[in-house]
This record gives structure tokens, C-alpha cells and sequence, in this order.
């Protein structure tokens, strides 16, 4: 439900969560954090902070995404090099996680050395 413009306190904002589907991520490797932070953004209200889970799920790059503030989900199909962006140089108002069965040559250095095998 959304709150209409009229409605006091609330206006504009999400009250309950969504299951926003299934996009494609839209940023590319070179972009600077505003722009990979808005790709990243709820759908719903499009508030940055949010929260990632990176897998590999039926063979391809996934990341189900949840906001932080709205409690909306939702899903992104990422490409390698997006991947590569998540890893090197995440941006701050996303809280990037690392699914332990990624292959270890598609995880950050940091999560790599950490693992025991």
C-alpha cells in the first residue's frame, strides 16, 4: 500500500513491503557509486540502502536484493563485470553479501584468503 500525497506524515512513502519481480541490473563497471547506487535502488521507493545477496542461481548471476527501509524485495540478473563492480568497489549505501557457493575465483580477494577449504 502507498500512502497518497494528502495523507499526513507518511506522503510518498511505501508502508508495506513489495515483491517488486525480477530486472536486470543497470549500471556499468566504470560508473561512478551515485550511478551503481541508484541501479541498486528499491523499486519501490527508491531509497539506496539496501541490502544484497550475490549467488549464482540456475547458472546465472543473481542478487536478491531487500531495502532497508521500505522492507520491498526484489531480484537482479548482474553481468561479470557488474559482478567485478560489486566486489572492487561496492558503493556505500549497499550492504553487499558473498553466498559461500559462488565459485571462489568470483568472490572479492578479501572473502577468497578467508576461506577454509
Amino acid at each position: 500500500m502507498v500512502a497518497h500525497a494528502g495523507d499526513a506524515g507518511n506522503a510518498g512513502s511505501v508502508l508495506d513491503p513489495v515483491r517488486c519481480g525480477r530486472y536486470d541490473a543497470v549500471f556499468a563497471f566504470d560508473d561512478p557509486d551515485e550511478l551503481v547506487g541508484a541501479g541498486l535502488s528499491c523499486p519501490a521507493c527508491l531509497e539506496e540502502a539496501t541490502q544484497l545477496s550475490v549467488d549464482v542461481v540456475d547458472g546465472e548471476l543473481d542478487a536478491r536484493c531487500s531495502c532497508q527501509t521500505c522492507g520491498s524485495t526484489w531480484s537482479l540478473a548482474l553481468r561479470p563485470k557488474q559482478l567485478l563492480r560489486l566486489s572492487l568497489d561496492p558503493p556505500t549505501t549497499a550492504d553487499v553479501r558473498w553466498s559461500l557457493a559462488l565459485p571462489p575465483t568470483m568472490l572479492p580477494p578479501e572473502i577468497e584468503d578467508g576461506w577454509d577449504a
